[in-house]
């Protein structure tokens, strides 16, 4: 994990959408009513690149990648 780069993540994720079209879909609603999304670039799915990375931890529900 890169814990001393606090921002490390927001740069690895600026880096993998960076000129390509986002695409999101809502997967579910938390329990405050908020949307939540499985985004992908270029057909990567984002939450995955991060964590495969180690920009991001799994921690909440499941993430098949």
């Amino acid at each position: 994990m890169h814990a001393r780069r606090p921002y490390a993540s927001t740069a690895n994720l600026q880096s993998l959408v960076s000129g390509q079209a986002v695409e999101c879909r809502q997967i579910d609603t938390d329990h405050y009513g908020r949307a939540v999304a499985r985004c992908s670039a270029k057909g990567r799915d984002l939450s995955c690149a991060q964590v495969q990375g180690g920009f991001a931890v799994k921690r909440y529900g499941s993430l098949s990648c």
